[in-house]
């Protein structure tokens, strides 16, 4: 959504990105009942449920919206930086692995909110912390003058005019 606020992407391609995470998120979950029987049901699995840690919903929520704005921040900033660029997904990975560990006791870990609505759905729990940390933090990188420059698509490569490419073509430069 984030790439979408800064105009990288168009209203459709969005919508259907947005949809395909939260079909995505709703059948892995069915998906997993199918294959591995009863498993993700067991309470000790919960359908892999987001739930927040001992500490409450309000550090837990605190905690997502930290590591989301974090996660947006290194993208943006190492996007940006020609030099680096090229090590966006492995400066990205590695945050995410990091957050794992430290913040996980807190909130559960989940920055998709499709993938906690698919879970969450299925074993009948209220959280909607992982939907609603995105829309905490959207308009930050805006704000911060953090604004990707786009490469044209390959497909695209052409004399005209600067071509929008769709959310599974675009390339940071």
């Amino acid at each position: 959504m984030t790439f979408f606020r800064l105009e990288k992407i168009s209203a459709g391609d969005a919508a259907g990105y947005v949809a395909a995470q939260f079909a995505g998120g709703i059948s892995g979950i069915v998906i997993a009942l199918g294959l591995f029987g009863g498993l993700p049901a067991d309470p000790s699995v919960n359908y892999v449920a987001t739930v927040p840690g001992a500490m409450g919903p309000a550090v837990a929520f605190l905690a997502e919206l930290a590591i989301s704005f974090c996660l947006m921040s290194v993208v943006l900033r190492v996007s940006n930086t020609p030099s680096i660029a090229p090590l966006t997904g492995i400066c990205a990975g590695l945050f995410v692995a990091a957050s794992i560990v430290f913040e996980a006791p807190l909130s559960g870990m989940s920055m998709n909110p499709a993938r906690t609505l698919g879970s969450n759905l299925l074993a009948h729990t209220t959280s909607t912390l992982g939907l609603l940390h995105g829309a905490a933090v959207r308009h930050a990188p805006r704000r911060r003058g953090l604004r990707p420059k786009l490469r044209p698509c390959p497909s695209a490569l052409r004399k005209a005019p600067p071509h929008r490419c769709g959310p599974l073509h675009f390339w940071l430069q």
